[in-house]
């Protein structure tokens, strides 16, 4: 295991070395992380953006706090970043060893564990972003890895479990509808165990205090606009390019209603037209929408990571996604835009086999009897959550949880070949 680990730090290294070695572009959401944090240091305000141009008011919440107090904490630093980023990835590997040790002791699964680990490309190359993923994945992990193994009394696993949780809160808006979660659990523990535990409500109070925050610069009680903004962006336009095609999805997106609210009253307006429109859009359409969502579940968990990869090595993406040029059947598109880099598509088509066969080993492990419903609910809902858009980097907090089941499967799978080979 001294190897393996050894390997994923080297592998880090090199991405890390290669990362400053040459011009690279960054990500949008890192452009704003880094707005973020800066703002946050000199204009005491939470801006996703330049406040020197004009506004958008929807980056006053588009950001939750979380990320830009470590930014800010890295003093914005890209090279403290990327170290701090390697240390996230060395310490999500040994949370998911641990993870898997409590369901298995086999050295066998432990090789698959790291085999898996050691080939999810998306994970590793976010060494080199602006990009909270890592932070939420250990977070994630962490709390999971608590609820199965820690021996400490109820109450301490519950304070612990609480404030990973809000923390998680923080660091990414994903997590968002859990929040209503946190009084009914506080309601049932009162209930069941007749006493309260008042830490079970620390997510609910990060939804209270953050919208609060974001009402002082907006005039809008929010926890983040990047509901409303997916709501028309990807959930709404998916489906009109799935039923009208890409040029009917673009001129939905680009009405007058949803143009860019440079003022509160403009923004109050924009967020009524974008929910209104968003679902209307939706229920018109909504066998096309249920198809996008479906596909969008499974291109989430099979996407070997295309995006961190061109971004990566600072190759050019189309404007327009794969995944529109696919819902709107433009396959011309998709093939001038995977044919640009060959050696890129190499190691595109070996990572997607490597995610099939992580897929199929999460498939047996649901087999396999175990006792993991927490762990299942928890990847189900950060593939379920983020439907149509469907990308490797969404799926990313969950996917040590999802290596581990993968290890777990395959470790069965080999196990009744074993079997079946003795039996003969």
């Amino acid at each position: 295991m001294r190897n393996i680990f050894l390997l994923v730090l080297l592998v880090c290294i090199s991405l890390f070395i290669s990362r400053f070695s040459h011009e690279h572009s960054n990500t949008n959401d890192g452009k704003e992380y880094t707005y973020a944090a800066h703002n946050l240091l000199h204009n005491n305000t939470l801006y996703s953006g330049n406040l020197d141009a004009e506004l958008d008011y929807r980056l006053f919440s588009k950001r939750t706090v979380g990320f830009p107090l470590i930014l800010l904490f890295q003093h914005i630093n890209p090279y403290i970043l990327a170290v701090f980023q390697i240390l996230l990835i060395l310490i999500s590997f040994f949370l998911g060893l641990q993870l898997l040790r409590h369901y298995t002791l086999k050295r066998q699964a432990f090789l698959l564990y790291s085999i898996g680990f050691i080939t999810q490309l998306a994970f590793l190359l976010h060494v080199g972003f602006v990009l909270s993923d890592l932070l939420l994945a250990s977070l994630i992990s962490i709390l999971v890895l608590i609820y199965y193994t820690s021996k400490s009394s109820f109450k301490v696993k519950t304070i612990a479990i609480s404030v990973l949780w809000a923390s998680a809160l923080l660091v990414k808006p994903i997590l968002l509808p859990t929040a209503w979660l946190s009084p009914l659990i506080f309601v049932f523990i009162l209930v069941k165990h007749k006493k309260a535990e008042p830490f079970t409500l620390l997510p609910f109070l990060a939804f209270l205090v953050f919208s609060f925050f974001n009402y002082t610069s907006t005039k809008i009680f929010e926890y983040s606009s990047i509901s409303t903004i997916n709501l028309t962006q990807y959930n709404a336009k998916l489906a009109m390019a799935k039923k009208y095609g890409y040029d009917s999805a673009q001129h939905f997106v680009n009405s007058p209603s949803l143009a860019i609210p440079r003022t509160e009253a403009e923004y109050s307006s924009y967020l009524a037209n974008a929910k209104e429109m968003g679902v209307s859009a939706i229920l018109k359409n909504l066998t096309a929408y249920t198809q996008v969502h479906i596909l969008g579940c499974i291109k989430t968990i099979v996407d070997p990571g295309r995006f961190e990869l061109y971004t990566f090595f600072n190759e050019t993406t189309n404007e327009t996604s794969l995944t529109e040029m696919m819902f709107s059947r433009n396959w011309n598109g998709i093939k001038k835009s995977l044919s640009a880099n060959y050696w890129l598509i190499i190691v595109l088509l070996v990572s997607t086999l490597f995610s099939l066969l992580k897929f199929l080993g999460f498939v047996f492990c649901l087999r396999s009897g175990k006792e993991m419903k927490f762990l299942l609910l928890t990847i189900a809902y950060f593939v379920v959550i983020t439907g149509p858009v469907g990308a490797a980097r969404f799926f990313l907090p969950v996917s040590i949880l999802f290596i581990v089941c993968s290890a777990i499967g395959w470790g069965a799978i080999l196990q009744f070949f074993q079997k079946s080979s003795k039996r003969q």
